[in-house]
């Protein structure tokens, strides 16, 4: 060689002829990335191979430093094309890992593209819970890439009743007495939760014998349902006398009301009085001679044996008759007759004197 680089006449090759694309170019320098002449005569892989040559160093633009394209997942971020242009890349992290900052795609990770970003606690910018790509916030995954939960203010609408995370409301609040309770479900009777002007009261079950009601309406006495423990029955009316009475009691002879059934009833245990103790009225002949007339009154029984013989010492109208052989005294109308067995023949020894309640009798046996 007569020159050195830079003389006019340098050669570094010269291969006869004209051909820019080979190891030796046209101007018999030898052929380099970044001469602007693309290579074409070695095949990819082999030493000084260019897939392009633009004439730069730039890493950013379509044609890389050391002459092969740009690509997706080089690790340089071309920045010569605009959105929407075709190999736009908003950045290239130069790995295939779809859950960081830059997607395989060359696109910076974002909520909504459908890749659920991994490596960031939750709380820190960009961290995603979820992410399915749509703007819909009625379903698992609502708007800010969180999933979707009772209480978030999105109604939930993509699953049926029964399955888990089903919501027929949400209202995005914890009041448990509105129209939506804290469930995530419509208020409705029964649901346990008591809606504030709407329902007296709300047990949460299916007793309707309780004191609150199926229809969530407090248990009275009128309303047709017995309620256990409280009443007696209850027949849902205001009929007094019909077994059942208003405050919700059973009829009973005894308890100062006649119900059906009963000719009287006096609220008493006093069996001598115009009303029986078992509800029916007092009659000559009942066995039980009443003590609440004087004599002279109607209905007045100086006795009553209960039987239909006429000529013992109670006749069949309840009037005592002496025996021949016994001696009344007084005016008192107790009856001491009874004491003596019927058909002991007595004979009177003295008179007497009783007092102003005693019929006194003095006699000896035969």
């Amino acid at each position: 060689r007569d020159l050195e680089e830079g003389d006019e006449g340098f050669e570094d090759c010269d291969d006869g002829n004209l051909t820019d694309t080979d190891a030796c170019t046209s101007v018999c320098l030898a052929a380099r990335c970044g001469d602007g002449r693309t290579r074409n005569d070695l095949v990819e892989g082999e030493l000084g191979f260019e897939a392009c040559d633009d004439g730069n160093e730039l890493e950013e633009d379509a044609c890389r430093g050391d002459c092969l394209t740009a690509r997706c997942g080089d690790g340089f971020t071309r920045g010569d094309l605009a959105e929407g242009d075709e190999g736009f890349e908003s950045c290239d992290d130069g790995n295939e890992i779809d859950g960081d900052s830059c997607l395989s795609s060359c696109q910076l990770a974002a909520c909504g593209d459908g890749v659920l970003r991994i490596g960031l606690e939750a709380g820190a910018e960009g961290y995603e819970s979820c992410d399915d790509a749509n703007d819909s916030n009625d379903d698992a995954c609502v708007a800010g890439c969180v999933l979707a939960r009772c209480g978030d203010a999105h109604h939930r609408q993509d699953l049926q009743p029964g399955a888990e995370g089903f919501e027929s409301c949400d209202d995005g609040n914890q009041i448990d007495t509105d129209g939506c309770i804290n469930a995530c479900l419509v208020a409705s009777c029964g649901d346990g939760s008591l809606r504030a002007g709407v329902e007296a009261c709300d047990d949460g079950n299916r007793v309707d014998t309780d004191s609150c009601r199926n229809s969530c309406e407090e248990a009275r006495c009128g309303d047709g349902v017995v309620n256990v423990g409280f009443e007696g029955c209850d027949d849902g009316n205001q009929v007094q006398d019909d077994g059942c009475n208003n405050l919700c009691r059973l009829g009973s002879c005894g308890n100062g009301q006649v119900d059906q059934g009963e000719a009287c009833d006096d609220g008493n245990n006093d069996d001598a009085d115009a009303c029986r103790d078992a509800c029916f009225d007092a009659r000559c002949g009942d066995g039980v001679t009443r003590g609440d007339l004087a004599e002279g009154d109607e209905g007045f029984e100086s006795c009553d044996d209960g039987n239909q013989v006429d000529d013992d010492a109670c006749s069949n109208t309840c009037v005592a008759s002496m025996r021949s052989n016994l001696m009344r005294c007084g005016n008192s109308s107790r009856d001491v007759r009874s004491f003596i067995p019927q058909g002991v023949q007595l004979n009177l020894v003295v008179g007497c004197s009783p007092d102003a309640n005693t019929q006194a009798l003095l006699v000896t046996r035969h």
